[in-house]
């Protein structure tokens, strides 16, 4: 009976040892470094990942602006087979009251641009 309460004993014992030995481990400096260096490269690649989430983001958006802005330009306009015409002194012509018998104009076109002169001007009556 002596003989079991001090194998019990010593079990007892060495399983506090076991125990305190894994504390101990737990508050080493090399074991806190690595749970915190593990971290550390968790974080770096969430980072990473979000930084390449928000450039994908920023570049579909200016993708959709690119295609929005070329949709209003002029020069879209242009290759669409529409027209711009001014004045001799660069004023846009609306319609035609603008331009006068003998006025010289400028049509600009998709590839380049015409000057004429106007030899008959007529006005739609509008109802």
């Amino acid at each position: 009976r002596l003989t079991l309460n001090i194998k019990q004993l010593i079990n007892l014992r060495t399983a506090d040892l076991g125990m305190l030995s894994a504390q101990l481990i737990a508050q080493t400096p090399n074991h806190h470094i690595e749970q915190l260096s593990q971290r550390v490269k968790s974080l770096q690649q969430r980072s990473q990942l979000a930084c390449q989430q928000a450039l994908k983001d920023s570049q579909r958006s200016l993708a959709n602006l690119a295609h929005r802005l070329d949709t209003l330009s002029p020069l879209a306009t242009l290759s669409r087979g529409y027209s711009i015409t001014k004045d001799a002194k660069g004023r846009l012509i609306k319609d035609a009251a603008g331009a006068n018998i003998g006025d010289t104009i400028t049509t600009t076109v998709n590839n380049g641009s015409l000057t004429s002169q106007v030899t008959k001007v007529s006005k739609q009556v509008s109802t």
